[in-house]
């Protein structure tokens, strides 16, 4: 009695398991690009929303500081910084040198008693801890909101992609 084919042997099963395999990959390819760009619309969306909460808090801090409450400005510090941490590796992707204008670090070595003579908030952190006095600080407050400002107006323009 001859054997007969029962199925499509070997190759035919082959065959049909790369064209299977090949629409699995395909699907996944176009739910990976579909998540991806779904991510990067979410990031995009929290850096400006980000942006504009920094914006707004560091308005409120400066306002102090530029009326010269020490204490209120202490108060208002710590939360100035926060939405600005959250995006601080991304800001000098979007707004070349307004991290070094905002985060300015005194040298290493620097003598804590004397002014550092740095620009944004660690300049308004020593005018306030160290010498406890605002008189001079109106300047660096200024730009801080205005360094900030170049900041959320570059966030418009950013594309974020996968």
């Amino acid at each position: 009695m001859p054997l007969g084919r029962r199925g499509p042997g070997l190759v035919g099963m082959a065959a049909r398991t790369a064209v299977v395999a090949g629409t699995a990959t395909a699907v996944s390819g176009r739910v990976a690009r579909r998540q991806q760009s779904k991510y990067a619309e979410q990031d995009a969306a929290y850096v400006e929303q980000q942006a504009g909460t920094v914006a707004t808090d560091v308005k409120r801090f400066t306002d102090a500081v530029r009326a010269g409450d020490v204490e209120l400005a202490k108060e208002l510090y710590p939360s100035s910084r926060q939405a600005y941490t959250r995006i601080e590796p991304l800001v000098p992707l979007i707004a070349p040198g307004v991290a070094e204008v905002v985060e300015a670090e005194p040298p290493a070595g620097a003598d804590g008693t004397e002014d550092p003579g740095l620009t944004g908030w660690h300049q308004l952190e020593w005018d306030l801890w160290v010498a406890e006095d605002l008189s001079a600080s109106r300047a660096t407050a200024d730009e801080l909101d205005a360094q900030l400002a170049t900041l959320s107006a570059a966030v418009a323009d950013v594309t974020v992609t996968p």
